[in-house]
């Protein structure tokens, strides 16, 4: 509830309506929309006054039992340390 007012607060300051409303959410949100496809292990997201001010991340509570995602790991062009030679 005090991130919903702090969220129509910003809102009125700004003199804005709808799109306005959603430009703050998604501003909240940003990095949480782009971590949250990928994961399986996430069953709600909580937003709080200070995620709203930019004092806190958003608090996410995991579904109990599901195991955590792995990351994508880096494809980058690493040499193989097996496949270079060595002088003896």
């Amino acid at each position: 509830p005090d991130a919903l007012k702090r969220i129509a607060h910003q809102a009125i300051e700004r003199k804005s309506g709808a799109r306005g409303l959603r430009a703050i959410i998604e501003g909240v949100l940003m990095d949480t929309m782009f971590d949250l496809p990928s994961r399986t292990d996430v069953k709600r997201v909580i937003i709080s006054e200070k995620c709203v001010n930019g004092e806190e991340e958003p608090r996410l509570v995991l579904t109990e039992g599901l195991p955590k995602p792995r990351r994508p790991r880096n494809t980058g062009s690493k040499k193989n340390p097996k496949s270079e030679s060595s002088v003896s």
